[in-house]
């Protein structure tokens, strides 16, 4: 494995660059070494942290909107991407609404031209996306957009999403995914909440009914709403979600539409554990250019690893406090700041979800 390393890491030097550090990451994200010589694969940068809706399972949510909010520039866009080589994917959102940016059409075409190997792409609410918009983030170099709809039905969106108009959503939808010329590869996506656990059959016959390239599940990646007791947008009618989730896969099958569940509840799904890899491949960079561990943990001012505008990124993701990260998850020591996390609590080590701890038991191991 030392002379495949070192192998590698001379081609990552030399024209081979793309393909070295394509396997050199994926065995990190393996392996889970503390100091990495791969470059991550996949990059988040949140070129916004403004928002135009409060759904009610987002961070801005249960955990409050960031202190500093605003619109990256373009001049910190292109001195951010330009400490990073051989990057794969570059996702363009965070904890606030991508198209709010007026700078976006101008990042993707920088990005773009930096590198023709890179898949570009990001979430949206889909209250901005008009066609014609969408339109020209095509032509700039945009590859795929993941509206975030969360419902099958106009109640149960306005429940999750707000007061917002349902139906004006999927209509643009529908153009989008009908525009001639270049435009983007269209995904719906929902989050699985007890909400809208028994629409995910409907939600796949939206999607294809949409003319959409994908629909993509996935569980809360995360249980920090609560003090105490259980999350209340977290699935409680396991049932439900066994018999939807079956019917949903069954149905996508027939259409002939991609579908993919991303399943992270270790209580939904026992025995379910997929490990953190954000650490490893995936850094993700807030609006103001601090870095921070995840996209679960945006918040730099509760916690982040530096400040790419004064430290190259190279240097922070080898730093001390990174190095430690990797580390304590490796060992099965949680960060603080990472309890909670899906990614983070091993059932098989014996951690349990914070919101599904026995309050009756939890009241015994007080002394």
């Amino acid at each position: 494995m030392t002379r495949v390393s070192r192998f590698l890491r001379m081609a990552t030097r030399s024209g081979l660059g793309f393909t070295a550090n394509h396997i050199l990451s994926a065995l990190a994200v393996r392996l889970r070494p503390s100091r990495l010589t791969s470059w991550p694969r996949f990059i988040q940068i949140e070129v916004t942290s403004r928002c135009n809706m409060a759904c009610v399972q987002c961070s801005r949510s249960t955990l409050g909107a960031p202190s500093s909010q605003g619109h990256m520039s373009l001049a910190l866009f292109e001195q951010i991407l330009g400490q990073f080589k051989h990057y794969q994917y570059l996702t363009l959102h965070g904890l606030g609404e991508p198209l709010l940016n007026p700078h976006l059409e101008e990042m993707i075409r920088v990005a773009s031209r930096r590198s023709r190997d890179v898949r570009i792409g990001f979430n949206t609410n889909g209250l901005l996306l008009k066609p014609e918009r969408v339109a020209a983030l095509a032509r700039a170099g945009l590859h795929e957009i993941g509206v975030s709809l969360d419902a099958a039905t106009e109640e149960t969106f306005r429940k999750i999403r707000g007061p917002h108009d349902f139906q004006q959503v999927k209509e643009q939808i529908r153009a989008i995914v009908s525009l001639n010329g270049p435009r983007p590869d269209v995904g719906i996506a929902m989050v699985v909440m007890q909400p809208n656990v028994g629409e995910l059959t409907s939600f796949v016959e939206m999607g294809a009914d949409l003319g959409v390239q994908s629909v993509s599940l996935c569980d809360l990646s995360h249980r920090w709403r609560p003090t105490d007791g259980d999350d209340p947008m977290a699935v409680q009618d396991l049932e439900t979600a066994w018999r939807e989730t079956a019917r949903a896969e069954a149905r996508a099958a027939e259409l002939e539409l991609p579908f993919v569940y991303t399943k992270l509840d270790d209580v939904l799904w026992p025995g379910v554990f997929v490990p953190c890899f954000y650490l490893w491949d995936y850094p993700y960079v807030t609006w103001d250019g601090k870095l921070t561990p995840c996209c679960a943990l945006p918040y730099a001012e509760t916690f982040s690893f530096g400040d790419l505008k004064r430290t190259p990124f190279r240097e922070l993701w080898n730093s001390r406090e990174y190095r430690q990260m990797r580390a304590d998850l490796r060992r099965g020591h949680i960060p603080k700041v990472c309890e909670g996390c899906h990614h983070a609590e091993d059932p098989a080590l014996g951690h349990v979800c914070t919101c599904k701890r026995d309050p009756e038991a939890e009241k015994q191991e007080d002394p």
